[in-house]
């Protein structure tokens, strides 16, 4: 039957060995995707934490930057309106005087610009 001899103890035992080391195989497999499947989730679940922490800063980051355009408006219309006061009080007095045969600032011109220029240092 065979080309060569089997061993008894082969013969006897050799089946129930296959079967032990296939059903060995099949734990062994299972146990592995059992393991890579955790720590598949487990990667998963870290990932989706630092997206969560992310976005919560950016959403962070877009408050301060909305606070900020906010103030930054408020800002521009307080200067709109400095500038807009001294330009009307420039407009209701002369600019240039005439002494001693020249073009020279006004004392309300001078005073007026000072003005504009401590307002600008103190802000």
């Amino acid at each position: 039957m065979f080309p060569f001899p089997i061993n008894p103890i082969l013969l006897k035992y050799g089946l129930p060995i296959l079967i032990v080391i296939s059903i060995m195989g099949f734990g062994y497999r299972t146990a592995y995707n059992h393991g890579k499947l955790a720590a598949h989730e487990a990667c998963i679940a870290e990932t989706e934490h630092l997206v969560k922490q992310i976005h919560e800063r950016i959403t962070q980051v877009e408050s301060n930057l909305d606070k900020l355009a906010d103030v930054a408006t408020v800002q521009q219309e307080r200067l709109s309106k400095d500038i807009q006061q001294i330009l009307e009080r420039v407009k209701a007095k002369p600019i240039t005087v005439i002494k001693n045969g020249k073009c020279v600032p006004s004392q309300n011109f001078v005073e007026g610009l000072n003005e504009a220029i401590r307002r600008a240092n103190d802000k």
